[in-house]
Order: structure tokens, then C-alpha cells, then sequence
């Protein structure tokens, strides 16, 4: 365990906003369920009724650009904020954040003006590669 509790608590609510992000960034927006603050999108001028349509291209790609930085600091945050002492003992959490932050930079990658109509997935190769990846880089 950990030397500070309170610095566990705020790597636990750090992480919730991590996980939030993440979700709100991976099942983003459907066309039948709006997972976003409404603060946000109204930000990048755009309607939530534009969601059962098509809403500007442009706009949607900053509001989605946006998520993606913000998901992408608190991965950063959470990550750091981690004792080293912890590390081991929250490897499972570890294997799921690099897999969600690797589906983040995926989505980062595509087109975000077409985020409604495209789905975003990692493939179980790349999953067990992180997987390994994160068992390798927190034992050694």
C-alpha cells in the first residue's frame, strides 16, 4: 500500500474523471444518447437537437478535440499521482486505463467530424500487446 492515503484519495478521484473522460470520449455520442456536458457543447456552438441531425462538421471536430485533450490530461494526472509503491497492486486498473488511453489516441486519429457514424475499436491483438506492454513497464 501506499505511504499517503490522501494522495490515494485524490489518485481515486482523479482516476473516476479519468474513467469519465475516457467513456465519454469512447462511446462519445450516439445518435440516441448524448454523453457530453451540455457547458461543452454549447462552447463549440453547436445544438444537442444537431445530434439527430448533422451538426457542423467543424464544430463537432473542435467539441471532439477538446474531449480527447481533456481525457488525455487526466490520464496523465492519474498516472503520475500513482505511487510507485502502488503500482503492482493496481496492475488490472493500469492494463484498463493504457488499453482505454490507447482506444482515446485511436479515436484521436480518426475523423471526428464523422464520430457519429464511425465506432471506434481496438482489436484483442492490440488489447493483449497493451496488456504486455503495461505488465512489462510496471514489474521492471
Amino acid at each position: 500500500q501506499g505511504k499517503d492515503p490522501i494522495a490515494n484519495l485524490s489518485l481515486l478521484d482523479t482516476i473516476n474523471q479519468d474513467l469519465k473522460a475516457a467513456m465519454l470520449s469512447k462511446d462519445i455520442i450516439t445518435r440516441d444518447t448524448l454523453r457530453m456536458l451540455i457547458s461543452d457543447i454549447k462552447k463549440f456552438e453547436i445544438d444537442e437537437k444537431d445530434f439527430k441531425g448533422d451538426p457542423n462538421p467543424q464544430n463537432l471536430n473542435n467539441l471532439m478535440q477538446y474531449q480527447i485533450e481533456r481525457a488525455k490530461s487526466f490520464y496523465s494526472k492519474a498516472f503520475s499521482l500513482l505511487p510507485k509503491e502502488d503500482k503492482n497492486s493496481q496492475l488490472p486498473g493500469m492494463m484498463m486505463g493504457y488499453i482505454y488511453y490507447d482506444l482515446l489516441l485511436s479515436i484521436g486519429e480518426g475523423n471526428l467530424a464523422n464520430i457519429l457514424d464511425e465506432r471506434t475499436q481496438l482489436t484483442p491483438i492490440r488489447k493483449l500487446y497493451i496488456i504486455f506492454k503495461t505488465i512489462i513497464k510496471i514489474i521492471i
